[in-house]
């Protein structure tokens, strides 16, 4: 008996607290805007425009323009990187590197055992990009049977299966 008269006055004085609490916030709330002193123009609080450490915040901000694509004696560089070229600009479709001019294709790996190839940034006739790969993977691996995905509004393509190196290749053959 003893434990539940316990916790009872516990509860008890818990509520006792939050009514306190509760009708301090409704004095407070009944306060109204007419009620507050009216301040005119002319007594609002100056402040001043300094730029003097803008230069600090401006160097924590993010690029806004990306930078150019680096120079280099003989491609590809060792590492592979290839730039884009000219002629890319004459097909129905545009496939744009991203900030680090990197071409835009992801290996997605999903259930342990679902590999998918995801081209991003993909602009103009995406269809024509997903037949013009669906074709040129038909190619290289006749016997299999290749499912796609078109995300018109995502501006992106995936594809069922492990081709990334063959996508990659794909692109870099088309000037992207």
């Amino acid at each position: 008996m003893s434990i539940f008269r316990n916790i009872l006055t516990k509860s008890t004085s818990q509520l006792k607290t939050f009514s306190r609490l509760s009708t301090q916030v409704r004095k407070c709330s009944n306060i109204s805007e007419s009620s507050l002193p009216d301040k005119g123009q002319d007594e609002l609080i100056d402040f001043e425009v300094s730029t003097k450490e803008m230069k600090y915040v401006e160097r924590l901000m993010p690029q806004l323009t990306v930078p150019e694509v680096p120079k280099h004696s003989s491609y590809p560089t060792p590492s592979g990187w290839v730039p884009p070229r000219e002629e890319a600009l004459s097909l129905p479709y545009q496939v744009r590197r991203t900030k680090n001019h990197m071409l835009p294709v992801y290996h997605e790996q999903t259930h342990q055992n679902r590999h998918c190839v995801h081209i991003r940034k993909v602009e103009g006739d995406i269809w024509a990009l997903e037949a013009a790969l669906k074709e040129h993977l038909q190619q290289l691996y006749p016997e299999k049977q290749l499912a796609s995905q078109v995300h018109e509004v995502a501006r992106s393509i995936r594809i069922k299966g492990h081709y990334i190196h063959d996508v990659a290749d794909f692109l870099i053959s088309k000037g992207f």
